[in-house]
């Protein structure tokens, strides 16, 4: 798409093909500007916010399911059949957080968020698996080694999902592109990664206390596999958002810092 389309002084339905916002191409430029811890706090929470449904959504369907079960399997004692069901968890979060990343960079160019563009868009890349596993094993044996590697880890391959699902490379192409963009930065991505997920750990204790004391008041005791699949459900569908948002805010202010990347960029990234 040429950019003289992109930098018209309106965006439009033909434009795009898409529904878009009628409130200007300009709104959801500063999610794509330089982050400060505060900034990328807020602007998470907007995300959140304005767009709950489709984002709620994008959790519910592959992991909703996935997790009312195992918590049920778990209640009746069986740990076994949780576990594989945890494990295939996991390979669902892949297509939450692929799908995620396109939602997100819609609202970026004020395009309403999509379900079924999220998803076919996420998956544009067939290699997000190679990707994603490439970077859990990677992580994980520098945990076994020590914690500290695997945080190391954690903090170079941060960004590798979203160069897959963006860039459209994949494997170790996108650990190289995850760590090359974070370097000089990674101990201030730490920090703003470590301190997004402590206030949403501060919120999941509070939900879970005042969704225990309410069932409490309501059904008295004795409701134990109920309170495992509330939990689930608000662990996934309302809080896990908030911890992957973040990470998308960052990449996209990584490159912004270090590329100049802004909604032309975006658009060329998204084949718009």
């Amino acid at each position: 798409m040429p950019q003289s389309a992109f930098s018209a002084p309106g965006l439009t339905t033909a434009t795009f093909g898409q529904d878009i916002r009628p409130d200007g191409p300009t709104s959801g430029a500063r999610f794509l500007q330089p982050q400060t811890l505060g900034s990328v706090i807020r602007n998470t929470t907007t995300i959140y916010i304005r767009n709950w449904e489709t984002i709620c959504l994008i959790y519910i369907l592959p992991l909703l399911p996935l997790a009312v079960l195992r918590a049920v399997l778990a209640s009746e004692g069986h740990s076994g059949s949780a576990v594989v069901l945890f494990l295939i968890q996991t390979l669902g979060s892949i297509l939450v957080g692929a799908a995620l990343i396109v939602a997100v960079s819609d609202i970026c160019l004020d395009i309403k968020p999509n379900l079924r563009r999220a998803y076919r868009r996420g998956f544009a890349n067939g290699r997000l698996f190679t990707t994603y596993f490439l970077a859990v094993l990677l992580t994980l044996f520098g945990f076994v080694l020590l914690a500290v590697p695997g945080f190391v880890l954690v903090v170079w391959y941060m960004f590798a999902l979203a160069a897959t699902v963006l860039e459209q490379i994949s494997g170790r192409a996108a650990l190289s592109r995850s760590r090359e963009l974070g370097r000089g930065f990674n101990w201030r991505n730490f920090g703003i990664l470590i301190t997004c997920s402590l206030i949403v750990s501060v919120l999941m204790a509070a939900s879970g206390a005042l969704m225990g004391v309410s069932e409490y008041l309501i059904l008295g005791h004795g409701y134990q596999m109920l309170e495992n699949i509330l939990s689930e459900a608000l662990s996934i569908v309302l809080f896990g958002p908030l911890i992957s948002i973040p990470v998308i805010l960052l990449y996209y202010d990584m490159r912004a810092r270090k590329e100049g990347y802004g909604a032309a960029q975006l658009v060329e990234d998204m084949h718009i």
